[in-house]
């Protein structure tokens, strides 16, 4: 089953990714199906596993892998050494997933340019990130991908803190003038506020990464967007949406609303049928096709629980309880 040799084609989308540009979906999907599903063990033996067999399927018929795949094998397509692993937070103790990357420069490549679209040039902000439960790990694609962004920034430097409000706080009124982009998990942000009181940090973009992580009391994105307004007074806020097991992200174009990028669509099934239609405008099962992923698998299942808007919008709810424990059934190796 597995295969040394990658196909041209993918290579092709391969080689546009690397240069910063996204081919179609409809253009990607059906080769990444056909490669994935031949060269990628533990896709295939899920797809034999529920008897699907088309050939020529439509994107909305294609299975989803869930996600929970991640975290009891090797998820990949073709026969090739690792990198580097990115390994989840496992917040729930149900054990962390690991995405084999193959080639981080794709990762990086891709992340920049969605960054890019939406914010304009790395180049032209400072970056710092308050992301306690993620810096204390080497394994967070996270941090890599800030990291990054950080060495591709206007100083270059890394600007990384753990609880370190008041050295955030330094760092962000010694460069008032400059643009600044923090990364911040929402409960160090509610800290961060707790310890150094109300700011007036008009020349910082927050980015919230989503989730309390146990730490707080879960706030929506209106509530959580409305406290950081209120008790930083920054230029704007956002929110993005990344997953260990995706190398796409997206970014909210309002208070609680994702655009996904080129290289990501979106498809909500239903809660309890994940093989039904797609449905629009209201809460089903988060499905996202990321052409990224063409080295692992294309076709994620997420745990999350989403409504689907117009033009690849949607809007996360939250997590399904015991999501999980359906995928485990459905794979026997």
């Amino acid at each position: 089953m597995l295969s040394d040799a990658i196909p041209v084609e993918i290579k092709k989308i391969e080689s546009e990714l690397l240069h910063g540009n996204f081919p179609s979906v409809e253009d990607a999907y059906q080769l990444l199906f056909d490669f994935q599903s031949k060269f990628n063990y533990v896709y295939a033996t899920y797809l034999k596993n529920i008897k699907f067999d088309k050939k020529y399927p439509t994107l909305e018929e294609i299975p989803f892998l869930p996600v929970s795949f991640f975290k009891s094998y090797a998820v990949k397509s073709g026969n090739w050494q690792e990198a580097m692993v990115f390994k989840s937070s496992s917040t729930t103790g149900k054990g962390k997933s690991k995405h084999y990357v193959k080639s981080p420069l794709l990762y990086q490549q891709v992340s920049r340019k969605i960054f890019e679209s939406k914010f304009g040039s790395l180049e032209n902000y400072l970056f710092a990130a308050l992301l306690p439960g993620y810096l204390e790990r080497g394994d967070s694609s996270l941090i890599y991908m800030i990291y990054e962004f950080m060495k591709a920034g206007k100083s270059g430097e890394t600007h990384f803190y753990l609880n370190q409000y008041d050295e955030l706080r330094n760092f962000i009124h010694q460069n008032n003038q400059h643009p600044i982009v923090v990364f911040g998990v929402p409960f160090a942000l509610l800290r961060c506020f707790e310890l150094i009181g109300k700011q007036n940090w008009i020349n910082v973009t927050f980015i919230e990464t989503g989730g309390m992580k146990g730490q707080e009391k879960e706030m929506t994105k209106k509530d959580l967007h409305r406290f950081i307004h209120e008790a930083f007074n920054p230029e704007a806020v956002y929110s993005e949406y990344g997953m260990t097991e995706l190398l796409s992200q997206a970014y909210t174009i309002g208070e609680d609303i994702f655009k996904a990028p080129p290289s990501m669509n979106i498809l909500i099934k239903e809660l309890n049928d994940p093989f039904s239609d797609a449905i629009y405008g209201k809460p089903g099962t988060l499905n996202i096709f990321d052409m990224a992923n063409l080295n692992t698998c294309s076709f994620i299942e997420t745990e999350d629980l989403a409504i689907q808007l117009a033009d690849n919008n949607f809007e996360i709810l939250g997590r399904i309880d015991n999501r999980e424990i359906r995928g485990c059934n459905l794979l026997a190796l």
